[in-house]
């Protein structure tokens, strides 16, 4: 190729001259022919004029001819050259491994792919390689090399043959050809060589490796998934289910192959089938849940997820199905509803408080009670502490305990006041279970608070009583001890009386203090004892003008005047007319004292509609402070500088003896109101 190659390119030098000087030799070759033998053959002489009028045309049309042949055979050998450039260019061109051996097996042509593979080097060119080498490698020899049999049998069949073969490639590593090797032969059919192609299948291998590890991966998949999955065509027949299939519903593969999915029940075949058709459409189904039935009869609950295969024209051609069996889990969410809805009943109608908090003590569920116990709707406490409802000398001790709650992971207790929707405190006993997750970190606190209030009243009560027991005996000792020394007092003043003279009036005074010291006496005992008391029914317009007359001028002295307005025709108080003159004295007394810079005092009686006599004395003292308003009535608690705290807590038992109570509200330094309410009787009622 390349000696042809040159020619032709020196042939482009000298072909324009070629004409000429073949026309002219040509003549002056037939003239010399025609000079020196046609005087012989004819024994004439001609001149030279003739000869050449004879001779030139014949001499300039052997030349023409001359000039056409080989005209045609450059033509030839141009396009022969044109043909084997392009061929060279294909074969170097190509991806593929292509080298031709002569008859004898010598190497005369090889691209550049083949040099890389045979030669190990990546850029190496055609131009500077040596051939010969290629046969030398050990590449070669242990390919190509082993083949001659290989070889032989292509003359003799005279047929391609096909085999692949691995060969190590400089970069990518092993690749892998498809081989064809062609015999090529002479016109006359002797052998002139053979072309091996090569062609590279190093990707196709690795993607049928893939495709094949991942067709293993797949089946081991389906095969090893819990869940049934079915493949069925456009008429709704199974054409495959994997080994979950017959573990769930009973029916092997053998069984269904080729039939309708025989677990659907009768009932749901017209749902099944609109699914199908769903599907068919396009559509997926994911999440279905609906009933399918084994083969020994049973029903079963599925979680059914269908979703069409399309061919490469984009149509559906078949239908994939993916059940899982949620029988099971169906019958454990049943029961979890069942005990979920029995815990809320109990949670949503028992007093207790229940509280769900996270790890920040915002509040994640607040049970129904909240609103009978704390007046407040559970809502409002999502998403919050509630630490603003905490009495502010407690929120401290809150915090501190919900914190140790968390860090110890312990169970805990403590009691607080809360606020309550109405304005008074309510005492609250919580108690805070942590709630451990997996790992054993608090999740959650559950908070179980009950109100206490009144176990806390009931408990002071038993404390007062206790108190009350032992003033009972105290005051009973008193009592016995300050009677004797007053009878003896008072027989002596008896006889200073009866011996007459201006004595009598002082011993009247005596007389009369020595029956209060003993009324005062009489009035401890009652903490001592019960005494037998006399009720009849009196007026109550009537006890409240003795008890006025009585501190009237007590009233005066302290620049105070008492108003009393009372409703027209007041019912009869059934009662013991002393005790309750007791109650108004002290309850008078206490809003005299406490207007030293004098003032009014407003008395209002009137009958309610709903039975009860309501008696209000109203002053304009200093007050009392809301948070001691609680605490009157406890023995030995008074507001007062040289109070003993025993009147009120006298009054209140008092009017406790008598079906009625007492409500005191009072304002700093603007008054106090006193309620009594006693109840009403019919005095003809036995």
């Amino acid at each position: 190729m390349r000696s042809f190659m040159h020619i032709g390119k020196r042939g482009d030098k000298w072909h324009l001259y070629a004409i000429p000087v073949v026309y002219i030799g040509s003549g002056l070759i037939w003239l010399l022919l025609v000079g020196e033998c046609l005087p012989r053959v004819f024994g004439t002489q001609q001149s030279f004029l003739m000869k050449m009028t004879i001779d030139v045309p014949f001499l300039l049309g052997t030349g023409w001819l001359l000039h056409r042949v080989l005209q045609k055979d450059r033509a030839k050998r141009v396009q022969l050259w044109e043909n084997e450039v392009w061929l060279h260019k294909l074969i170097h061109a190509v991806p593929d491994l292509i080298f031709v051996n002569d008859r004898e097996g010598r190497i005369v042509e090889a691209n550049e792919v083949a040099l890389q593979i045979f030669l190990q080097r990546e850029d190496v060119k055609r131009e500077e390689a040596d051939l010969s080498l290629i046969s030398q490698s050990e590449i070669f020899q242990k390919s190509f090399g082993a083949c001659a049999i290989t070889d032989e049998q292509l003359w003799r069949s005279g047929n391609p043959v096909h085999f692949e073969v691995s060969l190590p490639h400089p970069k990518d590593g092993i690749r892998h050809f498809h081989v064809l090797k062609i015999p090529l032969y002479h016109q006359g059919g002797q052998r002139k060589g053979i072309c091996i192609i090569g062609r590279d299948l190093t990707d196709r291998k690795r993607a049928e490796d893939a495709l094949l590890a991942a067709k293993v991966q797949l089946e081991s998949f389906m095969t090893h998934l819990p869940d049934a999955i079915s493949l069925s065509d456009r008429e709704e027949k199974v054409i495959y289910s994997n080994p979950a299939s017959g573990r769930i519903f009973g029916w092997t593969e053998e069984e269904v192959k080729g039939k309708r999915i025989p677990s659907i029940p009768d009932h749901l075949q017209e749902e099944a089938h609109e699914l199908h058709q769903r599907v068919l459409a396009g559509s997926q189904v994911v999440g279905y849940e609906t009933i399918r039935k084994r083969k020994d009869g049973t029903d079963i609950v599925i979680s059914l997820t269908v979703f069409p295969l399309r061919d490469e024209t984009g149509e559906v051609a078949y239908i994939a199905g993916i059940a899982r069996d949620i029988t099971e889990q169906k019958q454990v969410e049943k029961l979890l509803r069942e005990s979920e809805a029995k815990y809320r009943l109990i949670a949503e109608n028992m007093s207790d408080l229940i509280q769900i908090m996270d790890l920040e003590g915002n509040t994640l569920y607040a049970s129904p009670s909240h609103k009978m116990v704390l007046g407040y709707e559970p809502e409002m406490f999502l998403g919050r502490f509630g630490l603003e409802f905490c009495h502010p000398d407690e929120i401290d001790e809150v915090i501190h305990n919900y914190r140790r709650l968390i860090e110890t992971k312990e169970p805990g207790t403590m009691e607080f006041r809360f606020k309550h929707r109405n304005g008074h405190w309510v005492i609250l006993e919580a108690r805070g279970m942590p709630v451990l997750d997996q790992d054993g970190q608090v999740e959650q606190v559950v908070l179980v608070l009950r109100d206490v209030t009144e176990r806390k009243q009931t408990e002071e009560l038993l404390r007062q009583s206790d108190k009350l027991s032992a003033l009972g005996q105290l005051a009973a000792g008193i009592a016995h001890e300050i009677r004797n020394p007053l009878t003896t007092l008072r027989g002596f003043i008896q006889l200073l009386k009866k011996a007459g003279g201006d004595r009598d009036r002082y011993c009247e005074i005596m007389l009369d203090e020595l029956d209060r010291i003993n009324f005062i006496v009489s009035e401890l005992l009652l903490l001592a004892k019960p005494q037998v008391v006399s009720y009849r029914f009196k007026e109550l317009p009537d006890i409240l003008h003795d008890v006025i007359s009585l501190l009237g001028t007590q009233a005066i002295l302290h620049n105070i005047r008492i108003v009393s307005r009372l409703e027209e025709n007041l019912p009869p108080l059934y009662c013991e007319e002393n005790q309750i003159k007791q109650v108004f004295i002290n309850i008078l007394r206490n809003a005299i004292e406490a207007m030293p810079k004098g003032g009014e005092i407003h008395i209002e009686a009137e009958a309610s509609a709903d039975g009860w006599l309501i008696i209000r004395f109203h002053d304009q003292g200093c007050g009392i402070e809301p948070e001691r308003i609680a605490k009157l009535g406890v023995p030995f608690y008074t507001t007062k500088e040289r109070g003993t705290g025993l009147g009120l807590m006298v009054g209140f038992k008092i009017i406790e003896d008598h079906g009625g109570k007492i409500r005191i509200e009072s304002t700093p330094f603007v008054g106090t109101t006193v309620e009594v309410r006693l109840p009403t009787r019919n005095p003809e009622q036995p």
